[in-house]
Protein backbone atom coordinates (compact mmCIF):
# COMPACT_ATOMS: atom_id res chain seq x y z
CA UNK A 1 0.00 0.00 0.00
CA UNK A 2 1.30 3.47 -0.91
CA UNK A 3 0.87 6.53 1.22
CA UNK A 4 1.28 10.14 0.29
CA UNK A 5 4.13 11.77 2.10
CA UNK A 6 2.65 15.23 2.10
CA UNK A 7 -0.66 16.82 1.25
CA UNK A 8 -0.60 20.56 0.77
CA UNK A 9 -3.76 22.52 1.43
CA UNK A 10 -3.44 25.94 -0.17
CA UNK A 11 -5.48 28.77 1.35
CA UNK A 12 -8.13 30.44 -0.81
CA UNK A 13 -7.87 34.16 -1.30
CA UNK A 14 -10.92 36.18 -0.27
CA UNK A 15 -12.51 38.02 -3.20
CA UNK A 16 -11.32 41.38 -1.81
CA UNK A 17 -7.73 40.14 -2.09
CA UNK A 18 -8.06 38.23 -5.34
CA UNK A 19 -5.08 39.87 -7.06
CA UNK A 20 -2.52 38.86 -4.44
CA UNK A 21 -1.62 35.77 -6.44
CA UNK A 22 -1.10 37.80 -9.62
CA UNK A 23 1.13 40.23 -7.72
CA UNK A 24 3.10 37.39 -6.15
CA UNK A 25 3.85 35.76 -9.50
CA UNK A 26 5.21 38.87 -11.20
CA UNK A 27 8.80 39.80 -10.36
CA UNK A 28 7.70 43.43 -10.16
CA UNK A 29 7.22 42.99 -6.42
CA UNK A 30 10.95 42.22 -6.00
CA UNK A 31 11.95 45.83 -6.73
CA UNK A 32 8.81 47.54 -5.44
CA UNK A 33 9.11 48.54 -1.79
CA UNK A 34 5.35 48.98 -1.25
CA UNK A 35 4.58 45.50 -2.59
CA UNK A 36 7.24 43.97 -0.35
CA UNK A 37 5.87 45.80 2.70
CA UNK A 38 2.35 44.66 1.87
CA UNK A 39 3.41 41.00 1.74
CA UNK A 40 5.47 41.41 4.90
CA UNK A 41 2.46 42.90 6.72
CA UNK A 42 0.45 39.75 6.03
CA UNK A 43 2.63 37.72 8.41
CA UNK A 44 6.06 39.23 9.19
CA UNK A 45 7.47 36.10 10.81
CA UNK A 46 6.37 33.85 7.95
CA UNK A 47 7.59 36.42 5.41
CA UNK A 48 11.14 35.95 6.68
CA UNK A 49 10.74 32.21 7.28
CA UNK A 50 9.71 31.78 3.64
CA UNK A 51 12.75 33.78 2.49
CA UNK A 52 10.66 36.81 1.52
CA UNK A 53 8.87 34.92 -1.23
CA UNK A 54 5.25 36.02 -1.73
CA UNK A 55 4.41 32.81 -3.61
CA UNK A 56 5.58 30.70 -0.68
CA UNK A 57 3.90 33.06 1.79
CA UNK A 58 0.52 32.72 0.05
CA UNK A 59 0.82 28.94 0.15
CA UNK A 60 1.48 28.92 3.89
CA UNK A 61 -0.52 31.79 5.38
CA UNK A 62 -3.46 30.71 7.54
CA UNK A 63 -6.92 30.97 5.99
CA UNK A 64 -8.15 32.83 9.08
CA UNK A 65 -5.37 35.38 8.61
CA UNK A 66 -6.53 36.02 5.04
CA UNK A 67 -10.06 36.66 6.32
CA UNK A 68 -8.65 39.06 8.93
CA UNK A 69 -6.64 40.90 6.29
CA UNK A 70 -9.71 41.24 4.05
CA UNK A 71 -11.31 43.26 6.88
CA UNK A 72 -8.15 45.13 7.97
CA UNK A 73 -8.52 48.73 6.76
CA UNK A 74 -4.79 49.42 6.89
CA UNK A 75 -4.01 46.32 4.83
CA UNK A 76 -6.79 47.00 2.32
CA UNK A 77 -5.37 50.48 1.75
CA UNK A 78 -1.88 48.98 1.20
CA UNK A 79 -3.32 46.34 -1.12
CA UNK A 80 -5.34 48.80 -3.20
CA UNK A 81 -2.41 51.22 -3.51
CA UNK A 82 -0.09 48.39 -4.54
CA UNK A 83 -2.55 47.08 -7.14
CA UNK A 84 -2.97 50.60 -8.52
CA UNK A 85 0.81 51.06 -8.70
CA UNK A 86 1.18 47.64 -10.37
CA UNK A 87 -1.52 48.41 -12.95
CA UNK A 88 0.09 51.75 -13.75
CA UNK A 89 3.47 50.08 -14.18
CA UNK A 90 2.04 47.30 -16.35
CA UNK A 91 0.15 49.87 -18.46
CA UNK A 92 3.56 51.28 -19.37
CA UNK A 93 2.56 54.64 -20.81
CA UNK A 94 5.72 56.49 -19.75
CA UNK A 95 8.52 54.10 -20.59
CA UNK A 96 11.89 54.51 -22.24
CA UNK A 97 10.72 52.36 -25.16
CA UNK A 98 7.58 54.47 -25.63
CA UNK A 99 9.64 57.68 -25.66
CA UNK A 100 12.55 56.49 -27.80
CA UNK A 101 10.89 54.01 -30.18
CA UNK A 102 7.12 54.62 -30.31
CA UNK A 103 6.92 52.87 -33.70
CA UNK A 104 7.84 49.58 -31.97
CA UNK A 105 5.34 49.76 -29.13
CA UNK A 106 3.51 46.62 -30.30
CA UNK A 107 6.67 44.51 -30.41
CA UNK A 108 7.45 42.44 -27.37
CA UNK A 109 11.03 42.57 -26.17
CA UNK A 110 12.34 40.55 -23.27
CA UNK A 111 15.89 40.01 -22.16
CA UNK A 112 16.56 37.53 -19.42
CA UNK A 113 19.77 36.06 -18.13
CA UNK A 114 19.72 33.07 -15.78
CA UNK A 115 22.41 34.75 -13.68
CA UNK A 116 20.41 37.86 -12.85
CA UNK A 117 20.00 38.22 -9.12
CA UNK A 118 16.44 39.52 -9.02
CA UNK A 119 15.78 38.55 -5.44
CA UNK A 120 17.01 36.06 -2.86
CA UNK A 121 13.67 34.21 -3.01
CA UNK A 122 14.40 33.46 -6.68
CA UNK A 123 17.87 31.87 -6.30
CA UNK A 124 19.05 31.38 -9.86
CA UNK A 125 22.06 33.69 -9.69
CA UNK A 126 25.55 32.25 -9.56
CA UNK A 127 27.89 35.04 -8.65
CA UNK A 128 28.65 38.69 -8.11
CA UNK A 129 28.25 39.74 -11.73
CA UNK A 130 24.80 38.17 -11.90
CA UNK A 131 23.76 40.12 -8.82
CA UNK A 132 25.17 43.32 -10.34
CA UNK A 133 23.38 42.68 -13.65
CA UNK A 134 20.11 42.10 -11.80
CA UNK A 135 20.58 45.35 -9.87
CA UNK A 136 21.14 47.22 -13.15
CA UNK A 137 18.05 45.63 -14.66
CA UNK A 138 15.87 46.54 -11.67
CA UNK A 139 16.93 50.20 -11.84
CA UNK A 140 16.45 50.47 -15.62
Amino acid sequence: MYFLERVMAVPRLPEKLSRLEELSKNLWWSWNYHAQQMFKYMDPEMWYHERRSPVRLLRRVRQTRLYELAEDKEFIKMYENTVEEFDKYMGGKDTWMEREHPERKEQCIAYFCAEYGFHESFPIYSGGLGILAGDHLKTA
